[in-house]
C-alpha cells in the first residue's frame, strides 16, 4: 500500500527522491500524532506522559532515519498506531457505535495490505480487545462482523493478487 501510495508522489514530481521521502516523513509525522493521542488515552488526566511518548516517538535517531527512508515502515507504524488506538478506545466504551467497528476493519485491512509485520503485531491487539470487551459488556457476533468483514474484504485483494502471481496457496507470497 504504502508504495501505492507514493507513486503518485513519485509520478508528479519527476521521480524526485527526496518527495518521496518527504512523503515519509509526513507518515511518520501523523505517528507522532497517534502516539500523542495514544498516551492521551491511557493517562487522560496527565499530558505530560502523551508528550512524553509522542516525544520519544519523534526523536529517536534511528527512527527518524526510517521514517525518512523510502520503505513501507512509516506507513505500517502509523496504521499499528491506529489500531492501538482504535483498540483502546473500543475497549474503554460501554456501547460501539457500528461505524468505529468498520473503521477498525478498514484499518485493519489497509495495514494487512502494507507489510507482513501486521498481521502479527496489530490484528491480535485489535482481537484482544474486542474479546475483552465482549467479557465486560454484551458483544455480539455482529460487532465481529462489522470489524472482520472489511479486513477480510480488503485483505483479499492481495490474497488474490498473491495466488495469480505464486501459485498455489502462496497468499503471503513466500
Amino acid at each position: 500500500l504504502y508504495y501505492l501510495l507514493a507513486a503518485p508522489v513519485f509520478a508528479l514530481t519527476d521521480g524526485w527522491i527526496s518527495a518521496i521521502r518527504l512523503f515519509s516523513v509526513v507518515l511518520g509525522g501523523a505517528l507522532v500524532v497517534v502516539a500523542y493521542l495514544i498516551g492521551a488515552e491511557v493517562y487522560p488526566g496527565h499530558l505530560v506522559f502523551a508528550l512524553g511518548g509522542a516525544a520519544f516517538v519523534a526523536f529517536v535517531p534511528q527512527h527518524l532515519a526510517m521514517m525518512s527512508a523510502v520503505n513501507n515502515d512509516s506507513l505500517s507504524e502509523l496504521l499499528i498506531a491506529l489500531v492501538v488506538l482504535q483498540s483502546m478506545r473500543l475497549f474503554r466504551s460501554s456501547t460501539i457505535p457500528g461505524s468505529k467497528l468498520i473503521l477498525l476493519g478498514v484499518t485493519l485491512g489497509l495495514g494487512l495490505l502494507t507489510k507482513a509485520t501486521f498481521y502479527y503485531t496489530a490484528v491480535p491487539i485489535a482481537l484482544a480487545a474486542l474479546i475483552l470487551h465482549s467479557r465486560r459488556y454484551a458483544l455480539r457476533i455482529t460487532h465481529y462482523v462489522l470489524v472482520f468483514a472489511p479486513v477480510l474484504l480488503i485483505g483479499a485483494v492481495w490474497w488474490i493478487r498473491n495466488l495469480g502471481v505464486y501459485g498455489g496457496f502462496d497468499v503471503m507470497g513466500l
